[in-house]
């Protein structure tokens, strides 16, 4: 998931859904590139990387464009998503909030699977065990 951190990084968190987050985000960045003027730099470092001037003056540029009511929701939804991008995606009309909401979750529903399916194997194994 990107996201920005004190303004200078953003980080993509890897996991072994990577490939539906390709799916999700380039799109995502390949609009924030058309409508922002820059695609930010993406990572699978824990650290983040650092993003080049041009792209922290863009992203700049954006949020001073906004109206005093458009950076407060601005600023609550990059929050609430952890996400600039999605933020300014919702505020712009390029995310619906389904879509950006299914783009904010990614690696909590892909976790929650995860966990799901353990919990369902040590069970099956558990039951395996007591029937036999």
């Amino acid at each position: 998931m990107l996201f920005v951190v004190v303004g200078e990084y953003l980080h993509v968190c890897v996991c072994v859904c990577a490939e539906k987050q390709v799916k999700m985000w380039d799109p995502l960045l390949d609009w924030f590139k058309s409508e922002i003027g820059v695609r930010p730099l993406v990572t699978s470092s824990i650290f983040g990387t650092t993003q080049p001037p041009e792209v922290l003056d863009a992203v700049e540029k954006a949020i001073r464009e906004c109206s005093d009511w458009q950076l407060a929701a601005v600023d609550w939804l990059a929050g609430t998503a952890r996400s600039l991008i999605v933020a300014l995606a919702i505020a712009r009309g390029r995310l619906g909030i389904e879509e950006a909401i299914e783009i904010i979750r990614l690696e909590e529903d892909h976790q929650a699977c995860i966990y799901v399916w353990h919990a369902n194997v040590f069970f099956l194994t558990q039951l395996f065990f007591l029937l036999y």
